[in-house]
């Protein structure tokens, strides 16, 4: 600051001739002329040189000071190694904020850190003290990137704005509260939680969470696929706009009623939603698929197709579908005992007590299958190459009694569509052995799971317990 006031100085000094003042102004500012047309005006108020040239010289200095700034990686640390000890080791060296320690995986360090120095005169010093000893370790010094150090710096940086973050919570049970979620979240500091809701009023499955810094997202990241009740959950981070969409959508008022007059004035209130309608279809054939629905209700505003399946989880015969409004729900009428490929199909307006009931557990399925009968040196990259051209979330290979592959596998996709690429792979040849792809009800996938999840678990805790006390002794 003190420099750009030095600067500016030099531009609102007056008394002095036209002459003299031309020189001053080009010598004390390279950049005074691009902006001064004239050289030979007489710069006459300070407060106007001020505000056009104190932007581009603040610019200046501060674009000068970040490129005098470097960077160190160290390697060889432990785990146990503070950030105090670091700037001990690194004597003399003038370091610019706190010490960075780079993290594996599981969140826990790796043993290397990341400094930043002032100018290249103290890199040079630091990197003498490479290949050195830090107590008992022996230290390897290089150059770091300024990019490298943001990635791995995940302090919260103090802007103007707000320093939150966000998450999205998927599958999440229906009856969770925010309180659910907030004990689900242990030790993150929240700031705000918003349960989504759908056209109804009804929970979604998910929910979107304002924390107060990107500390408290890191742990929240870690609850990803634990249960909360009977389900495990979903946890993504987001951009702040996708959370102001989703709260802003959460808090427009339902309007049950058209005919609702709104308390504040005489005008009728605008109606939030369409009055959706909901039809059923029977006697489909056992190969309908959704397009082939929506194609048969030609002209028919849908907004979603629920094909349900029996207890074999086999399509039942029966299609729920709901409409965007009553007039779409007559259009629909008209299509009854029409031919859907070489069968005529029934089409039936129902309530939504009806379509909910009927479609409850089926939604909350159709993205999960059953592999029987795999070989059993069968790995999960094997199963993604089986699976050609299917989008998959999650792959558990099964073990029994004796912990050795069960010969089952259970897959979650990202889709319905995916679950039916899967199917068409049923009683193929994965390495010798013909595989079995059978859909099955999310209960089932994860009940059949839950077992190897705990064990995984374990099996993580286990790792990094080692890998912590190697460390340590090393």
């Amino acid at each position: 600051m003190k420099q750009m006031k030095s600067l500016l100085s030099r531009f609102s000094s007056s008394g002095s001739s036209g002459k003299e003042d031309e020189e001053n102004q080009s010598e004390s500012f390279d950049t005074g002329e691009e902006c001064l047309q004239d050289n030979s005006t007489q710069v006459q108020n300070d407060e106007n040189v001020e505000k056009k040239f104190a932007p581009k010289i603040e610019a200046t200095l501060v674009e000068k000071e970040v490129t005098l700034d470097r960077y160190i990686q160290l390697s060889g640390l432990s785990s146990n190694t503070t950030g105090k000890d670091v700037s001990e080791f690194l004597v003399d060296c003038r370091t610019v904020g706190n010490v960075v320690f780079m993290k594996n995986d599981h969140g826990k360090p790796c043993g290397q850190a990341i400094v930043k120095l002032k100018d290249e005169s103290e890199l040079q010093k630091a990197l003498k003290f490479n290949k050195t000893y830090l107590k008992n370790l022996y230290i390897v010094i290089e150059e770091a990137t300024r990019n490298t150090y943001e990635k791995h710096n995940d302090q919260p940086k103090i802007t103007s704005t707000s320093t939150s973050t966000f998450a999205k919570l998927g599958s999440l049970v229906w009856s969770a509260s925010v309180e659910d979620i907030e004990n689900f979240l242990k030790g993150c500091n929240i700031m705000e939680v918003v349960i989504k809701k759908d056209e109804r009023g009804r929970p979604t499955g998910n929910a979107f969470v304002q924390f107060e810094s990107n500390i408290d997202i890191g742990i929240a990241l870690k609850y990803n696929k634990k249960y909360l009740r009977e389900r495990w959950v979903t946890v993504e981070q987001i951009e702040e706009d996708e959370f102001i969409r989703g709260k802003e959508e959460d808090q427009k008022p339902i309007c049950k009623n058209p005919e609702t007059i709104s308390r504040h004035n005489d005008e009728p209130m605008e109606k939030e939603t369409s009055n959706i309608t909901f039809v059923k279809l029977g006697s489909l054939t056992w190969s309908a698929t959704e397009e082939d629905i929506k194609t048969f209700l030609n002209g028919c505003k849908i907004r979603d197709v629920v094909i349900t399946k029996n207890e074999r989880g086999k399509p039942s015969g029966n299609a729920f579908v709901c409409l965007e409004s009553k007039a779409d729900a007559e259009k629909a009428k008209t299509f009854n005992r029409k031919y859907l490929g070489k069968r005529w199909v029934t089409v039936d307006e129902i309530k939504e007590d009806e379509y909910i009931k009927e479609t409850e557990k089926d939604k909350a399925s159709g993205t999960t299958v059953k592999l029987g009968s795999l070989s059993w040196s069968a790995t999960e990259d094997d199963i993604k190459r089986f699976l050609d051209g299917c989008n998959i979330k999650e792959i558990i290979i099964t073990k029994n009694e004796r912990g050795k592959p069960s010969g089952n596998a259970f897959v979650l996709f990202e889709s319905k569509a995916d679950v039916e690429k899967a199917k068409t792979y049923n009683k193929k040849y994965l390495k010798e052995r013909w595989v079995t792809v059978d859909e099955i009800k999310e209960d089932d996938y994860i009940k059949e799971t839950e077992r190897d999840r705990a064990v995984d678990t374990v099996e993580e805790t286990v790792e990094d317990t080692v890998e912590d006390t190697v460390e340590d002794n090393f």
